[in-house]
């Protein structure tokens, strides 16, 4: 492994993970960021994004690849475990969103996740996912309209 991905493994590794977990099982998101970092070895790195987008772009390819190959249903987020420094009331507010994320379809979730998580501006979504602005700007209004509904309705 090249001394620039390892940089970038314990740079961009944890957000990495994250953005796997809401697309599938804990065990899957290693895996999947595992083959992201093997796949960041062979490629060459062009600079027309920041690392972590073009990383993340590798990312929504291979789960877009292994859904094509093998179409399983949504996974839904992993339940959390409350913390001491954590509320009961708060862990049960924080897993209804990542429910309700975890339920939007492909295209809102991955928008949310870069937008919301990773705090990529609007350009970068749409750099990272391949497509045009507009389209994540409504995405976003959708997803958000969505997760409102979710998220209101008991």
């Amino acid at each position: 492994m090249t001394k620039q991905v390892q940089g970038w493994v314990e740079a961009y590794g944890p957000r990495l993970f994250r953005a796997a977990a809401l697309k599938a099982s804990p065990e899957e998101a290693a895996d999947l960021c595992q083959e992201v970092f093997l796949v960041a070895t062979r490629s060459r790195f062009e600079g027309r994004s920041s690392p972590y987008t073009w990383l993340y772009g590798i990312l929504h390819n291979l789960v877009r690849d292994r859904r094509r190959r093998a179409p399983q249903p949504p996974v839904d987020a992993p339940a959390t475990q409350p913390t001491p420094e954590r509320s009961l009331d708060e862990a049960q507010a924080a897993a209804r969103v990542r429910a309700a994320v975890a339920r939007l379809p492909e295209g809102q979730r991955d928008v949310v996740t870069l937008f919301y998580l990773d705090e990529l501006p609007v350009q970068a979504v749409a750099e990272a996912l391949g497509l045009p602005e507009n389209t994540v700007k409504s995405r976003l209004f959708a997803a958000r309209a969505a997760l409102r509904q979710a998220l209101v309705t008991p």
